[in-house]
């Protein structure tokens, strides 16, 4: 039996643990703070922003192992926090306890939805093209579209309103 941990196993540890930190992190110095509606869009935003460039960065660095995993690793960090501050906003937004159960049911349905659907493109893309072109691809669509949503509701001037 082998005593220490194959990279597949060591990377799916760090990325627990990175996760782990992230909220951590966010838990013990960002929560204790007031923050608007505005302030963790901004957080949003930025996080997005991040998971995006931290993945071009694991591609650009696919030769030197430890770099791309660390930067992975941060990567991963900014999904965790992401993750956290969608589901906070939700939970925020929705003021009627009745509706909330519903409301983050269907969240969490379209959001698994678009994530098998994701995982398709980027699966198919990785057999086409490596899985290099698939991730710098996705990223980068995923950031216009995010980028042009946020935009466009800031144009619009739309304000969360009590549902």
């Amino acid at each position: 039996m082998a005593d220490v941990l194959s990279k597949g196993q060591t990377i799916s540890v760090l990325m627990s643990l990175s996760g782990m930190l992230a909220i951590s992190l966010y838990n013990r110095y960002v929560s204790k703070k007031p923050l608007s509606n505005k302030g963790q869009t901004r957080l949003i935003v930025v996080s997005t922003v991040m998971m995006a460039a931290t993945l071009l960065g694991v591609v650009g660095l696919k030769n030197w192992y430890y770099g791309s995993l660390a930067l992975f690793m941060l990567h991963t960090m900014f999904g965790s926090l992401e993750n956290m501050l969608g589901g906070i906003v939700l939970q925020t937004t929705i003021q009627t306890e009745n509706r909330r159960a519903t409301i983050m049911s269907v969240a969490n349905a379209l959001d698994a939805g678009a994530e098998v659907v994701i995982l398709a493109i980027n699966g198919f893309l990785s057999d086409r093209y490596g899985i290099g072109f698939a991730w710098v691809s996705l990223a980068v669509l995923g950031l216009v579209i995010f980028l042009l949503a946020i935009f466009g509701m800031q144009s619009k001037k739309l304000e969360v309103e009590e549902i």
